[in-house]
């Protein structure tokens, strides 16, 4: 919150993903980077040890994990 504060109050900037909850902040404004004229986009990517590639538990996470971010871009 105190980062949100600054750049609200300031000409600062922060870098952020579509994860940020821009809806709760009415006074940020959104910088789209362009490279070469085209959008930045990035991937998302979960790393685990490959003796727990089957581990039920971290399949269950991953899922859930997977449905936050959904849930929070369609917001």
């Amino acid at each position: 919150m105190a980062v949100v504060d600054v750049i609200e109050h300031t000409d600062f900037f922060m870098p952020h993903s579509d994860l940020f909850p821009l809806h709760r902040f009415p006074n940020l404004k959104v910088m789209t980077p362009l490279v070469n004229k085209e959008e930045m986009t990035f991937t998302l990517f979960s790393y685990f040890h490959t003796k727990n590639s089957n581990a039920p538990l971290l399949s269950w996470l991953e899922r859930q994990v997977r449905l936050v971010i959904e849930q929070e871009r369609i917001e």
